[in-house]
């Protein structure tokens, strides 16, 4: 299984679940445990503390609408459920500092744990956690507890991390992807968090990234260890990572992880803001605003073209073809080769269907051809030629909503030139 499938998308908890599931499971089914973990990671966040309930139910408010986080939380993936663990070791840790209780220490390793069998990236977290607790403990070398405590939180954690490096993760195999320089990731990361429209409008992303910062600031002036975390969690863990692994393809789900405590300093700032007489709470609950309307546009996006309207533009091959099969190639045999085998057989019609490698293209087929296309591409041609030299129009375009999977355009052949 693992030592077998070197994936990057093999992620551990995902793929068991999975695998107990069966290959005929339905794609609500695949997605059930990323919706209850992303669910899970609400009650957590809402719930997470006591002594201040604004800012949590705030956290949980912004976790519940920011698209980032409401598209991974309902992926068949492990990003969902990296999301709840690292929520959940940020509050058990914190617990564990203000309680030095062994209870806590032994909930976030659990946690800790968790969080590295659903996805590597929780690697920035983890890294995030040791700094603080090292920090905590320099500074309160006196305190009994915090030595064994310490001991538990992280050892168990660390050494799960070396086992999974020893026998998997120094051999996982990166599956490819569309190669994004690392500003556009970045950018595309702020955006999706907080419901910012491509274009003239991104240059909010300075005041928003500001507003945290100013949280952050605030954290180190009161001498509030948490900063140690946030600073590592979002660029330091990350950086350093980045630096030592040189990552070919990077996508914005590979930054998910730091999502949850960048917004916790937004919450943060809007429970304080909040506080501070009629205007803060007007002017927080406009900072609210903006960011509901702007990730609800997303959302509603989400809800109407999904990760791809694949089966969708495979009926309307079918439909439109006069001929006896359908014959239909692609610019990747294995992306859309993948899909099309996971939709064509539920697909009405199907022994019409016909998938045509690129290697065994002829001037007669195929007739239709899928284009694969990423939202941050620029769009193909409305005329494409094929290996053999024929030309296909754009027939259709069956768009996806962002970030995971992708627009198909259909290209149907066209009568060769000069033809009457």
């Amino acid at each position: 299984m693992f030592t077998n499938l070197r994936h990057d998308n093999n992620h551990h908890l995902n793929t068991l679940y999975a695998l107990a599931l069966g290959y005929d499971a339905t794609p609500l089914a695949l997605r059930a445990l990323a919706v209850l973990a992303g669910t899970a990671t609400l009650a957590v966040a809402a719930a997470s503390d006591s002594r201040d309930r604004i800012r949590s139910l705030a956290w949980a408010l912004l976790l519940s609408f920011s698209y980032l986080v409401v598209h991974y939380s309902s992926e068949a993936r492990g990003y969902g459920l990296a999301l709840l663990f690292a929520v959940t070791s940020f509050v058990a840790m914190v617990r564990f500092l203000d309680s030095r209780r062994i209870a806590w220490a032994a909930a976030f390793a659990a946690s800790a744990i968790l969080g590295l069998l659903s996805h590597l990236t929780f690697l920035y977290a983890l890294l995030a956690f040791l700094a603080w607790g090292a920090t905590a403990a320099w500074r309160d070398r006196s305190a009994r507890v915090l030595g064994p405590g310490w001991f538990l939180a992280f050892a168990p954690p660390v050494a799960t991390f070396a086992a999974l490096w020893a026998v998997d993760l120094r051999h996982v195999v990166i599956g490819g992807g569309p190669e994004y320089r690392l500003w556009d990731v970045l950018r595309e990361v702020v955006r999706s968090t907080f419901g910012i429209p491509q274009g003239p409008l991104e240059s909010l992303s300075l005041p928003v990234l500001a507003f945290a910062g100013f949280e952050f600031v605030r954290l180190v002036r009161t001498r509030d260890l948490r900063w140690v975390f946030f600073a590592v969690v979002i660029v330091a863990g990350p950086a350093a990572v980045l630096l030592l692994t040189r990552p070919e393809y990077m996508a914005p789900r590979y930054f998910l992880v730091l999502v949850p405590f960048l917004l916790w300093l937004w919450a943060s700032g809007l429970a304080r803001m909040a506080r501070k007489g009629r205007a803060g709470a007007i002017a927080a609950a406009l900072l609210l605003v903006f960011f509901l309307a702007g990730n609800g546009v997303n959302i509603a996006r989400l809800l109407r073209d999904g990760r791809g309207r694949y089966r969708e533009a495979l009926e309307f091959i079918v439909r439109s073809d006069p001929g006896p099969v359908a014959t239909v190639g692609s610019d990747n045999d294995f992306r859309n080769a993948t899909v099309i085998g996971r939709h064509l057989p539920n697909l009405p019609g199907a022994a019409r269907f016909r998938y045509v490698p690129t290697g065994e293209w002829t001037d007669a087929a195929p007739a239709w051809v899928l284009v694969h296309h990423f939202a941050e591409e620029p769009p193909p041609d409305d005329v494409v030629l094929g290996p053999t030299g024929r030309r296909y129009a754009l027939a259709r375009v069956f768009p996806y909503a962002g970030l995971s999977g992708w627009d198909w355009y259909v290209y149907r052949m066209a009568a060769p030139q000069g033809a009457r």
